[in-house]
């Protein structure tokens, strides 16, 4: 029991990091889309 909560701790733990790394290179993206756009805009 007590090893099962702890893989799903593990497991929400990793979750929680991937969803963090993923948000945070779109943020990146749309960033450099946004610089782009605005460039070529001028």
């Amino acid at each position: 029991m007590n090893n099962d909560n702890n893989t799903t701790r593990k497991y929400l733990f990793i979750m929680l990091l991937l969803i963090d790394l993923t948000s945070y290179t779109t943020n990146m993206k749309n960033k450099i889309l946004k610089k782009r756009l605005y460039n070529s805009r001028y």
